[in-house]
């Protein structure tokens, strides 16, 4: 025995496009052109092909269709979606009918109205085959259970509309039902080929609109219904037993994913930003005097080691006493061994004065920098600095500046950590 292809459960946008009919030579609307197999005319009842250009008429109906309880072609909303019917197929066991309403939406797929009794239900053509042993069934986190243990012929009694696969009056199909947590898991198998669905029960205000009124009225524009479906989103869209489960929205469930994750690694990265910044740091510090516009000096500071194979070095320097001037340092780092040099140059100014808004102030008495990757080896820091006055040259190089530099390594940079928290 072979599983039947299941009805597609999503798709693109469907045309729409007309047949005549071969029989009364009726205009026939094709609500979703390119998915439907077979049609039937609203006019005579006549069966056409439609799976190629050259429509056939498979089946010859002069009878009038009775008025249907759901218009054709009407549209709806049914848990949270909005449909159009498409199609109608009456079926009976015994001479006891329901009636199956086919809907489509061009983004979500098929779905099934079935009215039985004065009751309606949703209907949903599974994508993936249960797991059944015996007289149950498992599905979506729900064992179904077939209590009567029987199979009916369920036979077409009528068919209006469009449908994916071909259907006529006199069509035989063997039916199973399963139950279990306020569901119904069907067995329907035609020849070799067996095909699932499962419905379940259209609560109050999950249903309206589909052209009658005393569904609660027609939707106004935009407006949808309460409720979803728990099967609509595959096997895992239901809670286990509850009878209320919602569909989860796939894009917030990935995107709760990636905040877990990303939650994680920033956990990961706080952790390495506190190993790496207590342990294996050091500092050293060097204090000099600059001549205020005299000439530049060129100090050397030495030796600094550093042991690890690669470490953050961060070189500070301020002076306290300057103000409406600015220092200019090169900074050099020369390794004794091979004499491989890292440079970088810094600049430490601060200024101050009255406007007509008040005292005004700028810069700082301080500035670092930072070497994000020093190898090991043994260095000696070598400075060539200078201090300039402004707006001019006031105290003829007659003011010292005691100036400080201080040397750290090790740790880690905390900008790093708030550039990958915003990455992530």
């Amino acid at each position: 025995m072979t599983e039947a292809a299941p009805a597609p459960n999503s798709a693109p946008h469907a045309a729409t496009s007309a047949v005549t009919c071969p029989n009364c030579g009726g205009t026939v609307e094709i609500r979703a052109a390119g998915y439907s197999v077979s049609i039937a005319c609203q006019y005579c009842g006549s069966i056409l092909d439609v799976s190629n250009p050259d429509v056939a008429l498979i089946e010859r109906h002069s009878q009038a269709m009775a008025e249907l309880e759901l218009p054709l072609g009407s549209r709806g909303w049914v848990k949270g979606n909005e449909y159009q019917l498409v199609g109608f197929v009456r079926r009976s066991i015994d001479d006891e009918g329901w009636d199956e309403y086919l809907l489509f939406n061009p983004y979500v797929g098929y779905r099934w109205l079935v009215y039985e009794e004065d009751e309606w239900s949703f209907g949903t053509m599974l994508t993936s085959l249960p797991v059944t042993s015996g007289d149950s069934a498992d599905y979506a986190g729900i064992r179904f259970v077939d209590e009567e243990g029987e199979e009916w012929d369920a036979v077409v009694e009528r068919v209006v509309g469009e449908f994916y696969w071909r259907v006529q009056i006199g069509d035989h199909a063997l039916l199973a039902n399963f139950e279990g947590g306020g569901a119904t898991l069907s067995r329907e198998t035609v020849a070799d080929e067996v095909s699932w669905t499962v419905s379940e029960p259209i609560g109050s205000g999950e249903m309206r609109g589909f052209g009658k009124a005393e569904q609660s009225g027609d939707p106004e524009p935009g407006a949808g219904t309460s409720g979803t479906s728990r099967f609509a989103g595959g096997p895992g869209a239901t809670a286990l037993g509850t009878g209320a489960g919602t569909v989860p929205n796939e894009s917030l469930a990935r995107a709760w994913l990636y905040t877990r994750l990303g939650a994680v690694v920033a956990a990961l990265m706080i952790v390495v930003m506190i190993v790496f910044s207590t342990g294996g740091t050091s500092q050293q510090g060097f204090a000099y005097e600059l001549q205020l516009d005299g000439p530049e000096k060129t100090l050397s500071f030495g030796p600094l080691v550093f042991a690890g194979r690669s470490q953050r070095v961060v070189i500070e320097t301020s002076a306290d006493q300057i103000d409406n001037a600015w220092i200019d340092t090169d900074i050099s780092l020369v390794e004794r061994t091979t004499q491989a040099v890292i440079s970088t140059t810094d600049v430490v100014e601060s200024y101050s004065g009255y406007d007509s808004e008040g005292r005004w102030s700028e810069g700082s008495r301080s500035t670092a920098t930072k070497l994000a990757s020093v190898p090991a080896g043994t260095y000696d820091l070598i400075i060539d600095a200078s201090a300039h006055s402004w707006p001019s040259p006031s105290l003829n190089g007659s003011q010292q500046l005691q100036v400080a530099t201080r040397v750290s390594s090790g740790g880690v940079f905390f900008s790093n950590f708030i550039l990958a928290l915003l990455l992530l």
